[in-house]
């Protein structure tokens, strides 16, 4: 099941290209070791970002997130990504898709959600977002 789940991982992060995402170059894997290879960070590491208490000012991205859901979600979401005509159901629709995040940062390999059963959250939450 891990391999699957990084085999999966992997492909998916290959592939997304977003302005806040590190490239991957290639991954080294075999039955003991699994790794991707990341481009440069000039700027430091995300591990720290998202697990390390000792550079980011008592909280980590992981944490300051999570303490935001749900009530101030908007704390930690770019105002543009919700309009005021259907402010109260895009919050929703956004507080939910910060929750799929958090569990996709879950340290622990076998406690994190994997990309297939991210896939299908995603779809229910896209569709219960059309559906209102």
């Amino acid at each position: 099941m891990a391999f699957k789940s990084f085999d999966t991982e992997r492909e998916v992060l290959c592939i997304v290209r977003h302005r806040n995402n590190v490239k991957v170059i290639t991954s080294c894997s075999n039955l003991d070791f699994k790794s991707l290879v990341l481009e440069y960070m000039p700027n430091g590491c995300l591990e720290k970002g998202l697990y390390s208490h000792n550079y980011f000012g008592d909280l980590s991205l992981k944490q300051w997130v999570s303490n935001a859901l749900p009530e101030a979600v908007m704390e930690v979401v770019d105002a543009n990504l919700v309009t005021p005509i259907d402010n109260y159901l895009n919050l929703d629709f956004v507080t939910s898709i910060m929750k799929v995040a958090l569990d996709c940062c879950i340290e622990s390999l076998a406690r994190r959600t994997n990309m297939k059963d991210v896939i299908g959250i995603l779809w229910k939450i896209t569709i219960q977002r059309l559906a209102c």
